[in-house]
């Protein structure tokens, strides 16, 4: 072979073997980014989720910005189930000593209810809440205690210590009902491999800072926790969400009365 086109050759690939060099390079300086994962970008910093983990919610968040300016609005955009059943568990904690509250429960619209569980599983307590008012019976109790929403009633003890219970259950509602000049922090952030919104506020009545984080996939509230003095005095987590239809039977009082949403 002549030598000039040996030299043509060897500059071919030489040129060859650098393009592959730096095309190597510029792969492994950039992130890629799996097929069907988005960026949920925030001031707290972004993270990568499963689109399809995400459901019709996914398109709405995809590349939506969170802040305390906005959080609210992203919040009540979002996507739920209209019937579901859930567990979760609700943990008060004073110092060395702690109130675990189980709960199994199902929501059907604007009625939900709830059953307070033993730790064997056995239904200790059931309280259904709808528009129409709260009811609260102990397990082979025949008349149920009945109260109005939002409703004090010192003169009543047992019916006070029900309305404690279903505050140890809070939904995103509870969430959408923040007062937005006590948002400290907004945010995406993962919890136990879930994508979720995340909101911390300023709670001056308890004196404390709740956290609260809704499920991206669901837009139901997935944690909650309550820090005072560097402690955790409030905990809940869902620990399983059934999307489902709910059967009336589960808004019957022991009396035989039906709750109806109306």
């Amino acid at each position: 072979m002549k030598t000039g086109k040996m030299a043509q050759v060897v500059a071919a690939v030489t040129a060859l073997l650098l393009v592959a060099v730096l095309i190597s390079f510029y792969l492994s300086m950039v992130e890629m980014e799996p097929a069907g994962t988005i960026t949920l970008p925030s001031s707290q910093g972004s993270i990568s989720a499963d689109l399809d983990k995400l459901g019709e919610n996914g398109p709405l968040v995809d590349g939506v910005q969170v802040d305390a300016s906005n959080v609210l609005n992203v919040i009540a955009a979002l996507h739920r189930p209209k019937e579901y059943t859930y567990e979760m568990e609700s943990t008060l904690s004073y110092h060395s000593a702690e109130d675990v509250l189980r709960i199994r429960g199902a929501v059907q619209g604007r009625r939900s209810h709830i059953q307070q569980l033993s730790e064997s599983g056995a239904v200790e307590k059931e309280i259904i809440i709808a528009p129409s008012g709260y009811y609260a019976w102990r397990s082979g109790q025949v008349n149920p205690y009945v109260g109005t929403l939002g409703q004090r009633i010192s003169q009543d003890g047992e019916l006070t210590a029900f309305y404690d219970d279903a505050s140890r259950v809070p939904t995103y509602e509870a969430v959408l009902e923040l007062d937005p000049s006590q948002i400290l922090e907004a945010g995406y952030v993962e919890q136990d491999g879930e994508a979720c919104i995340y909101v911390k506020v300023e709670n001056p009545l308890a004196g404390t800072q709740d956290s609260y984080y809704i499920a991206v996939s669901t837009g139901l509230l997935y944690r909650a926790e309550s820090e005072k003095d560097g402690m955790t005095t409030y905990s809940m987590k869902l620990t399983r969400v059934t999307v489902e239809d709910v059967p009336e039977s589960r808004f019957q009082l022991p009396n035989g009365q039906m709750v109806e949403e109306e």
